[in-house]
């Protein structure tokens, strides 16, 4: 296990990896982790609803997407800076969402 990270350090250095959500930095002490700002949302994993908050002020189009890349569901955020989204009738299973400008994972219980 130790080999592994050694091997990944000296693989990576100081470059940053990025992906969609997040950006991390390695140091060779330790991690730096600069998160977007913006969109959340919760509880993750979700049961019957899903919660966006600090979405920008306006009216914005909110897409769920499963894996496939099928889109599921769409919905507006009708100017609220937190919407609820009903899921019930999703089935279990990983999702991402795509809302403000932002593309978020969830999993539905």
């Amino acid at each position: 296990m130790f080999h592994c990270f050694i091997f990944l350090l000296l693989l990576c250095g100081t470059k940053p990896i990025k992906n969609n959500y997040q950006k991390f930095y390695w140091t060779g002490v330790s991690t730096s982790l600069n998160m977007t700002s913006g969109v959340m949302l919760y509880p993750n994993p979700a049961g019957s609803t899903l919660f966006l908050t600090a979405l920008p002020q306006g009216n914005h189009l909110i897409s769920i997407t499963d894996m496939a890349g099928k889109q599921i569901l769409t919905t507006s955020s009708k100017g609220e800076s937190t919407t609820s989204i009903y899921i019930s009738q999703l089935a279990s299973g990983v999702y991402f969402i795509e809302a403000a400008g932002q593309h978020l994972k969830f999993v539905k219980e």
